[in-house]
């Protein structure tokens, strides 16, 4: 059983790497190949080295030198294989969120020449990892904002692919110079999918505010159907107003030379007294009870 799994790595390797051509891109270039004039070969067979280094490394379950080994080869050379075999050794190594990102990188680039077993293969690997994260497709309303999951960088809106994630409390966070900055906290559903849109705010904007039932920030579901999850960030409710005495039935009540406003109403709060004699006040108590009967001027 150890032996057909060495010879199954074997294979998710070394088939998409020769099918790029590897073999070839270990030998020198001839003087009138246009390859020669390319000026990131050296960086490509640079790349190519490393992957049959790593090749070599998973082929002895040293997997997580297996890894480091193709993360080197894909920062010189953004080929599908070398992101295919990447993706494979992360998932491999319990990495689902990095693996998922390669391996749609790798189908997203797999030319048409590829066997359909091969593409399965690939897809199988991507399922795998895309059951084991959340998908968040982020929305900002201003272009060109960095937007950051738990401070990582993830790219700058417009954000054309959906984002994944480790399942959890994730903060989503966007930035645009002269913009507030704004994040929100999402609870991403491992193998869930999740909408989210970000509005920035100028500094110093200042904008009416809208009741929402759902509170600073609101989640729901799709009506439609199990779609994905929404959340929307909302601005924090301003303070309450202060109540403004309303004219009552009486009018304006005028004692001691000094004009009393009064609000009248359930619940109603005694407005404008002041400078008056215990007298006074319970003059004014007995008219209102007089008016409204003796819950008047209970609180």
């Amino acid at each position: 059983m150890r032996r057909r799994r060495h010879v199954w790595t074997f294979a998710v390797a070394f088939h998409v790497l020769m099918s790029a051509g590897a073999a070839a891109l270990a030998e020198p270039l001839p003087a009138e190949s246009p390859g020669a004039h390319d000026p990131r070969a050296a960086e490509k067979a640079q790349a190519r080295e490393l992957v049959f280094r790593a090749a070599d490394a998973m082929m002895a379950d040293r997997f997580v030198e297996a890894e480091a080994l193709f993360a080197a080869a894909w920062q010189l050379d953004k080929a599908y294989d070398i992101a295919g075999n990447l993706g494979h050794v992360e998932l491999t190594n319990k990495k689902p969120r990095e693996a998922a990102e390669h391996l749609r990188f790798c189908l997203l680039s797999l030319p048409v020449s590829e066997s359909p077993e091969q593409q399965k293969r690939i897809k199988a690997r991507f399922d795998e990892a895309r059951s084991q994260v959340a998908a968040l497709r982020i929305h900002v309303s201003e272009q060109g904002a960095e937007v950051r999951i738990d401070g990582r960088s993830v790219g700058t809106a417009p954000l054309a692919l959906e984002v994944f994630a480790d399942p959890g409390k994730r903060i989503v966070s966007a930035e645009l110079e002269g913009f507030e900055v704004l994040q929100i906290t999402v609870n991403a559903e491992k193998g869930g999918s999740h909408e989210i849109s970000l509005d920035l705010k100028r500094v110093g904007e200042v904008r009416p505010f809208v009741v929402s039932q759902a509170g600073a920030a609101s989640s729901e579901r799709d009506k439609r159907g199990n779609g994905p999850e929404k959340v929307r960030a909302m601005p924090p409710p301003p303070p309450r107003p202060v109540p403004v005495a309303e004219k009552s039935d009486l009018g304006v009540l005028v004692g001691g030379g000094v004009a009393t406003a009064v609000l009248v109403g359930t619940g109603s709060v005694l407005w404008g007294v002041k400078d008056h004699t215990l007298n006074e006040v319970d003059s004014i108590e007995r008219a209102l009870e007089r008016a409204h009967g003796p819950d008047a001027c209970v609180p």
